[in-house]
């Protein structure tokens, strides 16, 4: 590791400064794991731990979650966003994956100005009966999960990592 993957990062002058100063940068294999889910278990224990989404000492700010990576309380420049949406720009979501990003967004607190855009980025939207059905079906399989700061809902086939990271199940 660092010899030939430094990291996944799409900051080009990051990854440049890992390869031109490698000794700036600390590199351990901790433990290899059978499952990528063992690997994500250990991975949000640790970022738990140091507290990486403010800690100084790391440059990866976005804290593993089960479903993604939050990176709540973060400003990314404006190159970097840039670069994120030429790269998403055409590529269709998976039906999964907007739910695993539907259920890390649950129990985040929108700002006003947030949601204003929100509201006016819905005007004249209608929902099909085929959308509302999908919808129905997708509440169907969430359950209620709490934690010391928010209660959320998330689906059944996460809800495992989610109590392994001290959540309790049902509403506060």
């Amino acid at each position: 590791m660092g010899i030939k993957y430094f990291s996944s990062s799409l900051d080009k002058a990051f990854i440049t400064d890992q390869k031109d100063n490698p000794k700036k940068y600390k590199y351990k294999i901790i433990r290899i794991f059978d499952t990528r889910e063992e690997a994500m278990k250990l991975e949000i224990k640790l970022h738990n731990k140091f507290n990486v989404g403010i800690n100084e000492s790391f440059y990866n700010r976005a804290k593993a979650t089960t479903i993604g990576f939050s990176t709540s309380g973060i400003k990314f420049s404006e190159e970097y966003k840039k670069n994120m949406s030429n790269i998403k720009t055409g590529i269709k979501m998976s039906n999964e994956f907007s739910i695993k990003v539907s259920e890390g967004l649950k129990g985040i607190k929108k700002s006003d100005e947030h949601k204003a855009n929100i509201s006016k980025s819905k005007i004249g939207h209608v929902t099909s009966d085929k959308t509302k059905e999908k919808l129905s079906n997708i509440t169907a399989s969430l359950k209620w999960i709490n934690n010391i700061t928010c209660n959320k809902r998330v689906n059944e086939k996460v809800i495992l990592y989610y109590l392994i990271d001290g959540w309790k199940l049902g509403k506060k």
